[in-house]
């Protein structure tokens, strides 16, 4: 029984998860609207008891810090924290059990936290030095942008300045249809795609602010992330969406952009650990196997994962 137990089936070689139980997962299959959930909400929501959260009792220390000037009050804290794990299990429990999501949390949710596990060990291979490449690709583009933007413009300045490009566009150009805030003109994506077809300035000044997000967020923010298997480890969490989409975090893959080309690029960074001919062949038994098989997942079927055949049909 525990919070969050995902990072610590390693501790455990955990091969099943029918000895487990996450106190975390089932708090939010009986709440998903709940956009966050800490041990301190499950302590109030379920047992009526006040704690306080850890930032709240120890601010920004890190836990090495902790352990090393507050011992005692951290393994109090943490003790606190399984005595509420314990106590919330057969009341969370029965709630799954009375809402008929029990058979859910066993089979299908707590199956499911092990496979994250197994996807965030093993990582996804990422070709840096072609990353590299398009960082630099995004940048010469960039810097065509910018000298055009100068020139139209008549004047260096800050375009990342929302003050500073607002006054450049609606004062010194006196392109119609500013709106002026209390911190000056509003240069918000709504506002500058209505003018874009009548201003060039401004058709780039939006392909400067997707190129500088490609490759900020993107081309050398993942490749912060590469570790030295030459793989990044994102986090995949399923207790975070309402509807039980799952989400990446440390890095974000799932944004990706896919609309403009330079944005599909970044994707093909992302390779295999192994050969596959899945994704040439489309027509291959094996290929509708696996596409059925993750429709089913992706549906959340309600029967166990222990269970799942693949189905052979025409697509």
């Amino acid at each position: 029984i525990g919070f969050g137990l995902k990072p610590q089936y390693a501790l455990y070689n955990a091969e099943d998860t029918k000895n487990f139980f996450d106190v975390l997962i089932a708090a939010y299959l009986l709440n998903p609207l709940k956009s966050d959930y800490e041990i301190e909400d499950v302590a109030n929501e379920y047992l009526g008891q006040m704690m306080p959260d850890f930032k709240e009792k120890f601010g920004k220390d890190s836990v090495r810090s902790l352990f090393e000037n507050k011992n005692d009050e951290l393994i109090s804290y943490m003790a606190k924290q399984a005595v509420v794990c314990f106590d919330a299990y057969e009341i969370l429990k029965e709630k799954l059990s009375e809402e008929g999501m029990l058979t859910l949390f066993e089979e299908i949710e707590m199956p499911l936290s092990l496979v994250l596990y197994e996807m965030e060990k093993n990582g996804v291979i990422v070709q840096k030095e072609a990353l590299n490449a398009y960082s630099e690709e995004l940048k010469k583009q960039i810097d065509v942008l910018v000298a055009s933007i100068y020139e139209k413009a008549g004047m260096e300045f800050n375009i990342n300045s929302p003050k500073q490009l607002g006054e450049v566009l609606f004062e010194k150009m006196g392109i119609p249809g500013g709106k002026k805030t209390k911190t000056g003109y509003s240069t918000a994506v709504d506002v500058l795609e209505k003018l874009q077809a009548d201003y060039p300035i401004i058709s780039e000044i939006l392909q400067y602010r997707t190129l500088a997000k490609l490759n900020s967020t993107y081309a050398e923010g993942l490749v912060n992330h590469i570790e030295d298997d030459n793989k990044i480890h994102t986090n995949f969490n399923q207790t975070i969406t309402a509807t039980g989409r799952i989400s990446s975090t440390e890095p974000n893959l799932q944004n990706i952009p896919m609309r403009m080309e330079m944005g599909r690029l970044i994707r093909k960074v992302f390779v295999p650990s192994f050969r596959s001919s899945l994704s040439n062949n489309h027509s291959s038994s094996t290929s509708k196997k696996v596409h059925n098989a993750s429709i089913f997942i992706s549906l959340g079927t309600p029967f166990p994962i222990s269970h799942l055949h693949i189905a052979e049909r025409d697509t």
